[in-house]
């Protein structure tokens, strides 16, 4: 919780020799600590991340101490004169000695506690510009005048029981819900310049409209400009969600692949990276090699700006991303919007990942206030790209890209058969029109009688040839009910539906005969060798007893057929 006292309170930045972090040589007595005096640098007591800009600290009391507590001197050192050029400064080399002053980095920023004990951040990264640190204890330690050091040895192995994290770059991080996406979305309309739109977001974090958070240190602001070939995975049902190509910057592609039935707040989310793939052979490779039943949706050009969102409170990294999708083919066709998204965590500590939903929530009720103070969204949703492709086809079906799949014939009711060709319907519209009209007058009202010459004469002769040419249709479109086969008389309706009921059956059966078959042979090997059974068997109980099932005597199968 947020603690207004703060100012009541000391804090410190803790100066000393490297070794002392990365345990390269010994302590000795007669180095030197440096107390650094500064106004209070957290945003929350105790919060997990402390940033400091040594341009801001003004004018520090500094005493240096040996750490057998004998005192060095002290004196007044501008904040901007610490480490220019992250290098011990004149005042500091003064104070210490030059060949101490050549290992002195900042070890820790301390902070008093009510209790009168310190909590540790950690120093993980510095510049001469600023440093970060992150929080390691988890209660405060050392109580008693600063001065007497009492917190050092603590703190001092606080950070060592945390060394493999806190001394390798970046390796402080870590994610909860790891595989899943976690991401609120606004639909920007109308859409505004989003690169305008994210310099201000991000001056708003800088200057703290959004309480406890700033931007993330040193990763504030990132581009990104991406071409997309996304696919809807249709099938089979475990896998359905898209799967898109992304060209890299040197060669191949990354497939970004995400699993969800309908649009929402959490889906699974997985990257395969360097993956050399022409572009003509996408569709087969998540066909053949991958076993997706999927549809081509049009390419998409990507521009996002990425706002790096830290909590100060918890180290938890939100993303805020302005972005900009367009078609490849028809660049007037654009979805613009902004989305809240969890990263990554910075914390050697840990923290509940619950924590990281609710934080989310009170972030987002801020997100949702200031776009809807600016006109461009009042509420949240979770529209997808592939919400937006899949809409802007049915608007639009020439967007669709070309598809070459096999044609299907399906038997009739009269002994007949019907053909349906891998092309796409020419001039397809929404089921209004002349085509559409000259389509039900020649089904008849009822789908099963002929129309007559009266009921003709008002139709346009083009109407009835396009009406009257051969259908054709994708096997994907009977699959998902198409707006050309909603306008099929209804007799062959129903015989359509028949046969794909069939086609399912018969897939639904052949995948249960291959796992019936795999099963079969996996006891086969199991019988064969009881020993690996027993053991794999073993593994799996809940309850992990000692005592081992010997092998059995007999084993018998009855009255068991395959066919």
């Amino acid at each position: 919780m947020h603690d207004d006292r703060i100012s009541e309170q000391g804090a410190w930045v803790v100066l000393g020799g490297v070794h002392l972090l990365n345990r390269t040589a010994p302590r000795r007595p007669d180095e030197p600590i440096v107390l650094v005096r500064v106004p209070p640098q957290e945003v929350y007591r105790p919060a997990t991340t402390v940033i400091i800009r040594w341009n801001g600290l003004g004018l520090c009391p500094t005493d240096a101490l040996r750490l057998g507590g004998a005192r060095l001197g002290s004196t007044r050192i501008d904040g901007g004169g610490l480490f220019p050029e992250a290098i011990a400064g004149p005042a500091l080399r003064g104070l210490v000695g030059a060949e101490a002053a050549t290992g002195l980095v900042p070890l820790c920023y301390l902070a008093e506690h009510a209790s009168g004990s310190y909590h540790a951040y950690a120093q993980i990264r510095f510049h001469p510009e600023d440093a970060c640190f992150v929080r390691t204890t988890r209660e405060p330690v050392g109580p008693g005048p600063v001065e007497e050091l009492r917190w050092l040895e603590p703190v001092l192995t606080a950070h060592a029981e945390s060394s493999t994290a806190l001394n390798n770059h970046l390796r402080y991080f870590r994610k909860h819900f790891s595989g899943t996406e976690l991401e609120f979305k606004y639909t920007l309309d109308p859409a505004p310049d989003i690169w305008a739109a994210s310099m201000e977001l991000l001056k708003a974090l800088r200057d703290g409209e959004l309480e406890g958070c700033r931007p993330e240190y040193r990763e504030e602001f990132q581009i990104h400009y991406t071409e997309n070939h996304l696919f809807d995975v249709i099938g089979p049902e475990p896998d359905i969600g898209y799967a898109s190509f992304i060209p890299t910057v040197t060669a191949g592609h990354v497939l970004k692949r995400k699993w969800f039935t309908e649009d929402a707040f959490a889906r699974r989310e997985e990257l395969t990276l360097g993956l050399d793939i022409a572009p003509n052979r996408f569709k087969a490779y998540l066909s053949e090699e991958l076993g997706l039943q999927v549809r081509a949706m049009p390419p998409f050009q990507r521009v996002r700006y990425d706002i790096q969102c830290e909590s100060m409170r918890t180290g938890h990294v939100y993303g805020i991303f302005l972005d900009r999708c367009s078609l490849l083919a028809a660049p007037e066709v654009v979805l613009s919007q902004c989305e809240l998204e969890y990263l990554r965590s910075r914390s050697v500590l840990g923290h509940d990942q619950d924590e990281v939903l609710s934080e989310m929530e009170r972030i987002d009720d801020w997100l949702r206030g200031y776009v809807s103070a600016r006109g461009w969204a009042t509420q949240h949703t979770f529209y997808s790209k592939r919400s937006f492709l899949r809409e802007a086809v049915a608007l639009r079906p020439e967007l669709a890209p070309p598809t070459s799949s096999p044609s299907l014939t399906v038997p009739t009711q009269w002994g007949s058969v019907m053909t349906t060709t891998a092309s796409k319907p020419h001039n397809e519209d929404s089921g209004t029109g002349a085509s559409a009209v000259a389509e039900e007058t020649l089904a008849g009202a009822e789908g099963d009688e002929e129309a007559s010459e009266e009921q003709l004469a008002g139709v346009p002769a083009a109407a009835l040839a396009e009406a009257e040419r051969p259908l054709t249709l994708e096997l994907a479109d009977l699959l998902t009910g198409s707006t050309m086969v909603r306008r099929l008389p209804s007799l062959i309706r129903r015989t359509i539906s028949t046969a794909v009921f069939a086609l399912r059956s018969a897939a639904t059966g052949l995948q249960g005969l291959v796992g019936y078959g795999r099963d079969l042979l996996r006891t086969g090997l199991y019988l064969d060798d009881w020993e690996r059974f027993a053991n794999e068997a073993a593994g799996q109980r809940l309850d992990r007893g000692t005592i081992a099932p010997r092998r059995p005597k007999h084993i018998d199968l009855r009255q068991v057929t395959f066919c």
